[in-house]
C-alpha cells in the first residue's frame, strides 16, 4: 500500500509538469564583463611600472549589438595599449567592439603605466575608471479584454502582458482598471476595457540591470525613441481637446515628444474605437524603446614608491 501512495504522488507531480511551457531566460545585462573573467596583474604596482588588465566582454543576449565602445579614463596612470578581438577599431584610449551577436565573446587586453617616481612618494591609492557604452532597444506588449458589455459583460480572457525583453530598462504597463466586484470578502478588480468608455493607461520605465557591473547614470529615453502602436484605439477628446496624455498621438501610434528620465511613470486617456465586434476582444498594444545604455566601472590600486 506505502507504493501505491508513493506511485500516485510521483504520477501527481508529473502531470503537474507536462505541458507547462518554459520561460525564457531574461537578461538584464546583455553586454557584461563576468568577474571571472577578470586578470588585473598586480594590484599595487610600483611607480613607474606596468599593469596588465584583461578581460572578456559577452553578449548574453538576444539581440546582435552594432557597436560596444570601451572608453578608459586612466587618471594619473597612462594608457600605453590597448587590444581588443576583432571586428573592433581602436579610439584613444579605448576601442569600439563591432557587430557583436548573441552569445559573442570578445577580450580586451590593456597595458597601463603607473604614475612617476616624481608623484608617488609613499604608498597612494589610486583609481582606473572605464566606460562601457552600447545602444540597446527594449520590447514589451500587451493584451487588453474589451467588452461591449451587452452581450458580454466580463471577458474569458484575462489582462495578457507579454514577458519583458532583454535589456537594463524595462517598460511595465499597468492593467486598466474599470472599477471593482465583490464576491463574498473578495474584492476584484475589474482589469478590461468597455466600449466606448474612457479608460486610463499607465506605464513605469524602470532599470532592472544590476548595480554589480557598475555605476549608471543619465539614464534616458531619447525623443522620438518610446513608440506605442495600438490596435483600435485612440485618444480621449472632449470638444476636439485631448485629454492628459504623455505621448503624442501619430495615426495608430502613441510616440514621445521628449526626453524620458528612467525611471518614469507615464499615462494616457484613452478609448476603444473598435464598434465591429459582438462580445469581446483584444485590444493589442506593441511598445519600443531604444536607448544608449553607460556603466562606469572602477578599479582601485595600490601605488607602491621606488626605493
Amino acid at each position: 500500500m506505502k507504493y501505491v501512495v508513493l506511485l500516485l504522488i510521483l504520477l501527481v507531480f508529473l502531470s503537474g509538469c507536462v505541458g507547462q511551457t518554459p520561460t525564457a531566460k531574461i537578461f538584464r545585462d546583455p553586454i557584461t564583463i563576468p568577474d571571472e573573467s577578470y586578470i588585473i596583474s598586480p594590484r599595487d604596482p610600483y611607480a613607474d611600472s606596468t599593469v596588465n588588465m584583461n578581460f572578456e566582454v559577452h553578449n548574453l543576449g538576444t539581440q546582435t549589438v552594432d557597436e560596444v565602445e570601451l572608453y578608459f579614463i586612466p587618471s594619473n596612470f597612462e594608457v600605453i595599449t590597448i587590444t581588443c578581438s576583432s571586428p573592433s577599431q581602436t579610439i584613444e584610449n579605448g576601442c569600439v567592439l563591432s557587430n557583436m551577436e548573441k552569445n559573442d565573446v570578445r577580450i580586451v587586453s590593456v597595458v597601463l603605466k603607473a604614475p612617476s617616481k616624481d608623484i608617488i612618494k609613499s604608498p597612494t591609492n589610486m583609481a582606473v575608471r572605464y566606460q562601457l557604452k552600447y545602444d540597446y532597444t527594449g520590447y514589451r506588449n500587451a493584451l487588453i479584454p474589451v467588452v461591449d458589455d451587452i452581450t458580454v459583460k466580463q471577458p474569458k480572457n484575462p489582462y495578457t502582458p507579454s514577458n519583458p525583453s532583454d535589456g537594463p530598462i524595462e517598460l511595465e504597463f499597468e492593467p486598466p482598471k474599470q472599477g471593482e466586484i465583490k464576491k463574498g470578502k473578495q474584492v476584484i478588480d475589474l482589469r478590461w476595457v468597455k466600449k466606448d468608455i474612457p479608460f486610463e493607461l499607465k506605464m513605469k520605465l524602470n532599470h532592472v540591470g544590476s548595480k554589480d557591473l557598475g555605476t549608471v547614470k543619465n539614464l534616458i529615453i531619447p525623443v522620438g525613441q518610446l513608440k506605442i502602436d495600438m490596435d483600435g484605439v485612440d485618444l480621449v477628446r472632449i470638444d476636439s481637446e485631448e485629454l492628459s496624455c504623455d505621448l503624442k498621438q501619430y495615426g495608430n501610434s502613441l510616440v514621445s515628444e521628449e526626453d524620458i528620465e528612467v525611471p518614469s511613470e507615464l499615462s494616457c486617456n484613452l478609448i476603444s474605437t473598435k464598434q465591429d465586434f459582438r462580445g469581446f476582444y483584444n485590444m493589442k498594444l506593441e511598445a519600443s524603446f531604444s536607448y544608449t545604455y553607460i556603466i562606469t566601472k572602477t578599479e582601485e590600486f595600490t601605488v607602491r614608491p621606488r626605493s
